[in-house]
This record gives structure tokens, C-alpha cells and sequence, in this order.
């Protein structure tokens, strides 16, 4: 009987090729639809005031993702470009991607990554104190990490070292086929969350995908 290529090449060579298989990613360029969320998820600060009604925001998110093998970490970058209703930029994030895991049978991806840039742009209000560029990231970072908006303790202070969660479901092409995103915000007390920590992402953190293309890569 003829040997097989992975018993040619020695058993080191077989594991190496074994393992490097296993690396699978994600990757996706999409247009996202959600609703800001002034109020947050601490309601108890903003009581005694009257809060700004929620206002529709889009996002282009671009994400690539991979998972570690044997001889690599996990890799990749998020970038999101958060516009008001006119198409008008109002805060990028970027964030470096350092961990990943793909469930291939269910297509989703979770991944996990540390931002290195919080940029805003102009905001509606004058004042300049707390305008509304501040929860245009949807997300509110609080002791859990959180999916609604921003508060005046949270939402004018920069992500960035912080951490945050992107799950993606590949449910077809192109992605208004069944595609879904989620995403999450982890501040102080998680500035280094892992895929293995109890991590929900509720409906609070699901956004419209509304263009282009995501994929699970499962081979």
C-alpha cells in the first residue's frame, strides 16, 4: 500500500496540516440599520432629566477574523463608520482582533477584539458637552458589557483599550439572505473579555443588515 502525503512528510508535518485546517474565519463588508438609544442601560442616572429621543443610525462594518492554529494566534481587525440618517460620519471605531472561534455546523463566528481607535465627528447639539455623536455606537458599556447607548459617564469617554464582542450568522447571500450581526461593548471592567466568559448578546444588540455580503468560513 502507497503511504499518503501526511505519512510522507512525517508525523510533525501531519499534525502541523491537521491543525492548520482547523484555523477557519470569518469575513464580511456590510451596511448596518439601528436605532441610538440615548437612556442606556442605566436608567436610574437619568431619572431627574429629560432624554433626547433615539434617532436612526446606519454603520458600514468591515470584519475579518481568524482563528488561531498551532503555530499562530488569532488575527484580524473590525472596522465600523457609524453615519446619522444623512449619510453624515459621526465616529469610527477600529479595533484589533485577538481571539476567534468559528462553530462551523451552526455557521457563526464569535470574535473578540481590543480597540485601538475612537474617532467622533461634529454632533447635533452646540453645547458640545455631551452631544449626540456620543451614542451613535449603540452600545452602552456598563458592568457586563451592554447593546443599548451611551450615558453622560460612559458615552463621552474614548473605547479605546477597551474591548468588544462581534458575533456574525451566515444565513445565506447576499446578506439581507438571512445574514445576522451582533455587537457588544465591554469598558473597565472587562477590558479583556474572552469567548469562553459567559457572553450574551441579546436582541438589544442585533442590527439590520440592510447591504452587502458576510461569510462563515467552514472549510
Amino acid at each position: 500500500l502507497m503511504p499518503d502525503s501526511a505519512e510522507v512528510q512525517g508525523p510533525d508535518a501531519a499534525i502541523a496540516a491537521k491543525n492548520d485546517s482547523k484555523a477557519l474565519k470569518a469575513t464580511g463588508e456590510v451596511e448596518v440599520y439601528f436605532m441610538s438609544n440615548p437612556g442606556g442601560n442605566s436608567g436610574e442616572n437619568h431619572q431627574a432629566k429629560e432624554l433626547p429621543e433615539p434617532k436612526p443610525r446606519y454603520a458600514d462594518v468591515i470584519f475579518n477574523a481568524l482563528e488561531a492554529s498551532k503555530n499562530n494566534s488569532a488575527k484580524g481587525a473590525i472596522a465600523i463608520t457609524i453615519k446619522d440618517e444623512f449619510g453624515a460620519v459621526k465616529r469610527e471605531i477600529e479595533a484589533e482582533v485577538y481571539e476567534v472561534e468559528v462553530v462551523p455546523d451552526a455557521h457563526i463566528a464569535w470574535i473578540i477584539a481590543a480597540v485601538v481607535k475612537d474617532e467622533r465627528h461634529s454632533g447635533d447639539h452646540n453645547d458640545g458637552s455631551h452631544d449626540d455623536s456620543s451614542h451613535d455606537d449603540g452600545s452602552h458599556d456598563d458592568h457586563d458589557g451592554g447593546c443599548g447607548s451611551d450615558d453622560d459617564s460612559h458615552g463621552n469617554k474614548s473605547r479605546v483599550g477597551d474591548s468588544m464582542a462581534l458575533v456574525v450568522f451566515d444565513g445565506g447571500s447576499p446578506g439581507i439572505n438571512g445574514d445576522k450581526l451582533k455587537w457588544k461593548w465591554y469598558g473597565e471592567n472587562h477590558p479583556h473579555v474572552s469567548i469562553p466568559d459567559h457572553i450574551e448578546l441579546g436582541e438589544k444588540c442585533q442590527k439590520e443588515i440592510i447591504s452587502g455580503n458576510l461569510v462563515v468560513h467552514v472549510k
